[in-house]
């Protein structure tokens, strides 16, 4: 950097700010800690030599190595430099001078700086090939039939070599020859070897290759025959081969003409899958021309035998029975059977499973897959007869409006007629319906009996009724507290619920205060207290204190201006005059979405904004708090203790009064500061409605720790009556905090 321009820099880093106050000049001097980086972190050279850590470098192919390097002066890191190969297909670098090895060769490595190629130092690259150690065939011994072919595939270790080209040999190519790829074909029979070889031929692998004549296959011999017949269900093997037994390749081919009737492997089984016929074709793999044709026919297993296992039966309404069809022979081929009856709604069955239904006469039917063969079985379901009947109480004492089901039971359990007739012989007592289930209406005595619908038989059950009396009594709460003149319900509970007498008569300890008629309905008549009794028929009782409170007259909270931050909380405290009113007040919000209140004063400030927390009286007499809460680019002002705004002062010069009412202030945001105005209005001068005056607002802004940041004294001169006055005041801030503003 050149003189010239640091007396520039100079020039911008230097600002001077005069103002006035009580005729007094301040100058306000800085200087910018960036003439330091000026003048100290800037001066002008260049690299004056570079020097390497390696003159040469021997590498094997895919090796890496780091060069080190050093630049004087020692001020510069690496973009200050250049690197580059002569010859990238050998080595490349990269710019922090790491060597690859790419290819066999030599090249040089130049490193020059970037200000000056003039400048520079270089390193000589030798790269040489990873030699391969073995080479590895899939076979060492191969026996071909003549003028067959197949492949072998051979290995270079390492795998890392950088030579993996192998060179294929035969020591005698008459016998058998191999290409470039390792294919080896079989030319006459006799003995030869195969050799693969790295591409140096310094390492090499051999495998013995014998080539035996060829014997052609003639044709196929079948041992199940051309022609077979099998039964559905069964299966075979084919047992063919080929001849002569010595043909060089005794491998044949097997295919249906139809699998979905003859299926057939690999090996020559074939399974009789349907009815009908299908022809096994079998091939010679050696020679496909030469192949035979087996035709296979699969015949139906006919059933010999079709009966069920009873041809007459008995049964009685609701049991069942099991029947089964004997079939012969167990392999025959429509053996599935689908059962039917003659009647339905008196018999049913299922794979089967008969059951009686009604008596009557059935014939239960069964018949075989292909409809040919049928067998049968009558019969007969007969009712069965009740011979007694049970009850499960035969006697029972119960209370006034419960509910007992008895239960009958008509012998035998499998009787057919299980139907059953119910009486009372008092149904003022207790009543019974149709399927036993006996009510309790009054005190007493019943018979309740039970008869069968068949045969007549009875049984009876003594029924004893008693009353239920009322074991407790609760009211809905046990004090309460309300105006004079005011009236309150008190509802008394009688258990159990299905007590006969549930009546309630009410009275009251002290008429003078509280009064209650005969439904519970309390009424305030002078401030004290009052217990409320109420009592059953049979002497059981509960009571309620009632406290009569003077009406409120007003109430007040511990802050009527308020400021939070988001997320912060705060407990509003109300007191209702005069103490002996009732305290209760009840707490509402004009905007819960940014300031929350709960049932006893406390807010939860939610988001930016403003809301009213509102506190009222039994009798409706409310007062509220402005809250406020910011955001992180606002201030919040809450007021000192319980202060309200406006408010009203009175001044005293000598025995004479003067009033100033309505003092207000407003904000104004002024970047770091805020500048509060203060205005209000000289209402009232007992001297003199001209009379000039003066007054002084003390002021005191409060940080959230409770700590005086700002005070002031603002006066105002001159004031007579009507007249309104302002006054600013500016105070020094950080956005996002609140404060407390206390005024007198």
């Amino acid at each position: 950097m050149s003189l010239k321009q640091i007396v520039v820099l100079l020039k911008k880093a230097w600002w001077i700010t005069i103002m006035k106050k009580n005729n007094k000049c301040l100058l306000y001097l800085a200087v910018f800690s960036i003439l330091t980086m000026s003048l100290f972190g800037c001066s002008e050279s260049k690299i004056k030599s570079i020097t390497i850590s390696d003159e040469e470098v021997t590498l094997l192919v895919n090796q890496t190595y780091q060069i080190q390097w050093d630049i004087a002066p020692n001020n510069f890191d690496n973009s200050a430099v250049l690197w580059s190969s002569e010859d990238s297909q050998v080595a490349v670098i990269n710019q922090n001078g790491l060597i690859t090895a790419i290819g066999v060769g030599s090249t040089n490595m130049t490193v020059k700086a970037a200000s000056d190629p003039n400048i520079y130092a270089t390193c000589y690259v030798d790269v040489r090939a990873i030699d391969s150690t073995s080479v590895v065939l899939n076979k060492n011994s191969l026996t071909l039939i003549e003028t067959y072919s197949e492949k072998l595939t051979a290995d270079i270790v390492p795998s890392s070599a950088t030579y993996k080209s192998v060179k294929w040999s035969s020591i005698n190519p008459d016998i058998a020859s191999v290409d470039s790829d390792g294919n080896v074909e079989a030319i006459h029979v006799g003995e030869t070897i195969i050799r693969a070889a790295s591409f140096d031929e310094k390492n090499y692998a051999d495998c013995s290759v014998v080539v035996t004549p060829l014997v052609a296959v003639e044709g196929i011999n079948v041992g199940l025959g051309n022609n077979h017949t099998m039964k559905i269900g069964t299966s075979a093997n084919l047992d063919a081969s080929v001849y002569p037994e010595n043909a060089s390749i005794t491998s044949l081919e097997y295919f249906s003409s139809n699998e979905e009737i003859v299926s057939v492997d690999e090996f020559g089984t074939i399974n009789a899958n349907n009815i009908g016929s299908a022809t096994i074709a079998i091939s010679s793999i050696m020679n496909r021309s030469i192949y035979v044709g087996c035709l296979i026919k699969v015949e139906e297993i006919f059933i010999t035998k079709f009966e069920i296992n009873l041809a007459q039966a008995e049964m009685f309404v609701g049991e069942t029975l099991s029947l089964f069809v004997e079939i012969e022979p167990s392999d025959a081929t429509f053996k599935a059977i689908s059962w039917t009856s003659s009647d339905d709604e008196t018999a049913s069955v299922e794979d089967g499973l008969v059951t009686a239904i009604k008596a009557g006469n059935v014939i239960i039917e069964a018949k075989s897959a292909d409809s040919k063969h049928t067998a049968s079985c009558s019969i007969t379901i007969s009712n069965v007869a009740v011979t007694g009947l049970n009850i499960s109480h035969y006697a029972k004492t119960m209370y006034t409006g419960e509910n007992f089901k008895l239960v009958a039971t008509v012998l035998p359990n499998n009787a057919t007629n299980k139907s059953v007739l119910w009486e009372s012989s008092n149904t003022y007592v207790a009543s019974v319906s149709s399927d036993g289930t006996v009510s309790a209406h009054y005190k007493g005595q019943a018979t309740i009996t039970a008869t069968t619908s068949e045969g007549g038989y009875t049984k009876s059950c003594a029924l004893t009724v008693n009353e239920i009396t009322a074991t407790s009594i609760t009211l809905n709460t046990s004090s309460q507290t309300i105006l004079k003149g005011d009236t309150y319900q008190l509802v008394a509970t009688v258990l159990p619920i299905n007590a006969v007498n549930k009546a309630v008569t009410w009275s009251s300890s002290s008429q003078n205060y509280a009064t209650v008629n005969s439904t519970g309905l309390v009424t305030g008549v002078n401030v004290g207290s009052a217990v409320i009794i109420a009592r059953t028929s049979n002497g059981l009782e509960a009571s309620c204190t009632i406290n009569v409170a003077s009406a409120p007259t007003s109430v007040s909270l511990n802050k009527y201006q308020l400021a939070l931050k988001i997320n912060d909380a705060f407990k509003l405290s109300a007191v209702v005059a005069p103490s002996n009113a009732i305290q209760e007040v009840a707490w509402s919000s004009s905007a819960a979405n940014v300031a929350s209140v709960d049932s006893t004063g406390n807010i939860k400030a939610k988001s930016a904004g403003q809301a009213l927390i509102t506190a009222k009286t039994v009798n409706n007499i409310s007062i509220s708090c402005k809250v406020t809460v910011i955001s992180s680019n606002e201030v919040g002002i809450s007021l000192y203790s319980n202060q309200k705004l406006p408010f009203t002062t009175e001044l005293s010069i000598v025995g004479t009064k003067a009033t100033v009412t309505d003092i207000e202030y407003g904000l104004v945001y002024q970047g770091n500061s805020v500048m509060f105005t203060f205005y209000g209005y000289k209402s009232y001068d007992k001297t003199s409605s001209t009379r000039s005056m003066m007054i002084e607002i003390q002021c005191i802004l409060y940080d959230s720790n409770n700590s005086i940041i700002a005070s002031e004294e603002l006066a105002v001169t001159s004031l007579v009556v009507s007249q309104s006055f302002t006054k600013d005041w500016i105070v020094p801030i950080t956005l996002g905090n609140v404060y407390t503003l206390r005024l007198t």
